[in-house]
């Protein structure tokens, strides 16, 4: 999360947490005031750093068609604001424009994207009656282009485009606030603004609301069979452990965790690695401690329910980047959890053999990040070319949506916000009957790795939103791509391989729209240079001496992308400029300029171990030829099925030797490129027919 976002997200968790502390309701309507001036001065900043103008007006209502979401505290802050502002007149046209809305959306969650959502009743004339106290989900939308709004919100058609991320992201302030509020018994979840603030205008000591997460029309009555775990952030040495891995520091976590021997905290925790390395020395003894904590995790006699419930603030994330067969250690560790599960939850783990409901073939999508985020975002091309013979249904766990949300709910047959625990929201999903379902990230977070443990649907598909196996019992197929997988990819994986054909996803075509700043307005070399711009955790100790031997050795400058925002210089910054003086580092760029950068570079260098997924087709579309070295397993050989598929096989380095000639010689990679056609890659339906065949296929 940049810098910037994390403290508006931590004041917006410090306002609420006081104001809850006081005991007086009327202080969060203040709080919720004080963080959308806190948002606005915010959004000021990212405007006027933007390199291409925002579209948005008065009179610019587009955005405006859709189901408004808003906090319970937002929702009064807007009631009160209404009670003293509107006369008797307004509140009744408001409220006849709220049942017209109702009307309009009837049956909304089961509409696909020819049927948008009827107007905000809060827009008159064009323009938003309550807009000083319009809820975060309201400031966050932006774009830069009308056309793609009106495409999208009033013709239900594609997806927005030129949204300034920086911006929609402002919707995370909204997390605090629903944790903590549902962490101290208030009213929690999000709300449908319109009926919600009628609602509370109408009776406003018990007001009946729902929040949205329920409009899915599926309830439930208490389905957790075990009481959950007294909050983590109650207890703040846990939370300073949990705070401490997040930054990747695993060994003050190492240190921290004496304390808590022979518990289920600790026995989880222990499995704690660095995001980055100093030596391949080091790299080692984590791979050796991840062994040992697992060994003790297998053996340990555990309460299931705690234990389990101590899963949604894991992740095995980092495993995957130490660059080595994590089948065996994921396979170890997710077949405990699924013992912990299957005792905790016997109900949500047992197989699934009552008749199914008739119908169509039912195929669901899963993930706590149904939303702008790369481990989920592309599996939107599946879901928009899947057979008109399966109905689908995407399942959202996320707190807070976004744009990418709105675009799932669109293009879905059925679409459930449920953000609940896992054991809470399991059993609405089991409900479902699901033929297949396709979690798309599971190691990204912890409530993945509890759904993975579950079983939820027929059968379960893995997905590469993560491109490593599960590791669980419970996921049947992995999905992936024929491209990317070696000959012998079958043995990397617990599920059964199906190989998709092509780079097996159909990936939209985003708006590149670069900036027109000059090398010396970005701080780049004026003659060109070569570029590096992946995570870098990505790149171990291992490889290092690839990018040495090419800094020395190059008449160009090699240039570094920082990942953080602020700039703070990586451990592979550190090893890098202990042993190579022809480098450059720069820190983290808005869009537009990282592209105008990508597009200056003379070539962009992949990582053998865990190669380029987006940034290489950004780096081609771009007209940047991207220099790759196949790995050993997937998640490092996405760049030779891009490349391959986009007709520039050339790119594709033999060994090590030659991706080092490969990277200093130009003449190489300008031939490379000249088969090059970028439209390869994207909008190819074939993987989405591919799963559609695989989920119509199989025996009832």
């Amino acid at each position: 999360m940049p810098d910037r976002l994390q403290s508006l997200v931590n004041l917006a968790r410090d306002s609420v947490a006081g104001a809850i502390q006081t005991g007086d309701p009327s202080r969060l309507i203040r709080v919720t005031q004080r963080l959308y001036t806190a948002a606005d001065r915010e959004m000021d900043k990212i405007h006027a750093q933007a390199t291409t103008p925002l579209a948005c007006h008065k009179g610019c209502d587009s955005c405006c068609h859709r189901v408004v979401s808003a906090t319970f505290p937002e929702i009064h802050l807007i009631a009160e604001f209404v009670r003293d502002n509107f006369t008797e007149a307004e509140r009744e046209a408001v409220k006849a424009r709220t049942e017209g809305l109702r009307k309009a959306n009837e049956g909304f969650w089961s509409l696909r994207d020819n049927h948008p959502s009827g107007a905000c009743p809060f827009l008159v004339e064009g323009a938003c009656s309550v807009y000083s106290v319009r809820p975060i989900s309201c400031r966050a939308l932006n774009s830069t282009s009308v056309e793609s709004c009106r495409n999208y919100y009033l013709e239900g058609k594609g997806v927005p485009e030129g949204v300034l991320e920086e911006q929609a992201t402002l919707t995370q302030m909204n997390l605090p606030v629903v944790n903590l509020t549902r962490d101290a018994g208030l009213r929690s979840g999000l709300y449908e603004l319109g009926p919600a603030v009628l609602e509370l205008l109408t009776n406003p000591d018990q007001p009946d609301l729902e929040p949205l997460k329920m409009l899915s029309e599926w309830t439930h009555e208490n389905p957790a069979m075990n009481p959950p775990v007294e909050a983590l952030h109650r207890d703040p040495a846990k939370q300073s452990i949990l705070d401490l891995r997040e930054a990747g520091d695993a060994g003050e976590v190492w240190r921290r965790l004496d304390r808590f021997r022979g518990t289920p905290f600790e026995a989880i925790f222990r499995h704690s690695i660095p995001g980055e390395f100093r030596t391949e020395e080091e790299l080692d003894l984590w791979w050796r401690r991840w062994d040992e904590a697992l060994t003790t995790f297998e053996g340990a006699k555990l309460p299931s329910a705690e234990t389990f419930e101590l899963l949604q603030d894991f992740n095995s994330f980092s495993l995957a980047y130490l660059g080595r067969n994590v089948k065996p250690y994921l396979q170890r560790f997710m077949s405990a959890a699924h013992r912990h599960a299957a005792r905790a939850y016997p109900h949500l783990t047992a197989p699934i053999e009552n008749a199914r409901r008739p119908g169509k073939r039912r195929l669901g999508f899963i993930s706590y990040r149904i939303k702008n985020f790369n481990g989920s975002r592309w599996a939107l091309g599946w879901l928009m070319n899947l057979s008109p013979d399966i109905e689908t249904y995407v399942i959202n766990l996320t707190e807070v949506e976004d744009h990418t949300s709105r675009c799932f709910r669109r293009h879905a047959d059925h679409y459930l916000h449920l953000p609940f625990t896992v054991a809470e929201a399991a059993p609405i999903v089991r409900a479902l009957d699901l033929d297949a379902l396709i979690f798309t990230d599971i190691g990204m977070d912890g409530h993945t790795t509890q759904l993975a443990t579950l079983r939820l649907a027929r059968r379960q598909y893995a997905a590469w939103g993560h491109p490593v196996t599960s590791g669980s019992p419970t996921m049947d197929y992995y999905l992936a791509s024929d491209l990317m997988e070696p000959a012998n990819g079958d043995e990397h994986y617990m599920e059964k391989l199906v190989r998709l054909p092509g780079t097996g996803v159909t990936y939209q075509k985003r708006l590149l729209t670069p900036s027109t700043k000059t090398p010396a307005e970005l701080g780049v070399p004026e003659g060109g240079y070569l570029l590096f711009c992946q995570l870098p955790l990505k790149q171990t100790p291992v490889y290092d001496f690839l990018l040495e031997e090419i800094a020395a050795r190059s008449e160009k400058r090699l240039v570094f992308l920082s990942a953080s925002p602020s700039g703070r210089a990586s451990l592979l910054q550190e090893r890098i400029a202990k042993r190579c003086s022809n480098v450059l580092f720069l820190p983290r760029q808005p869009m537009p300029d990282y592209l105008r950068i990508l597009q200056l570079a003379d070539a962009s260098l992949d990582c053998p171990a865990w190669s380029g997924g987006v940034t290489t087709i950004d780096a081609i579309t771009m007209g940047t030829p991207t220099v790759t070295l196949p790995g050993e397993f997937m998640r490092g050989r996405m760049s030779l099925a891009f490349l391959t598929q986009a007709g520039a096989p050339g790119l594709v380095a033999k060994d090590a030797a030659d991706y080092i000639e490969l990277a200093l010689d130009e003449d190489r990679r300008r031939e490379a490129m000249r088969g090059l056609n970028v439209d390869a890659l994207y909008d190819d339906t074939s993987s989405a027919q591919a799963i559609s065949e695989h989920v119509l296929g199989a025996p009832e």
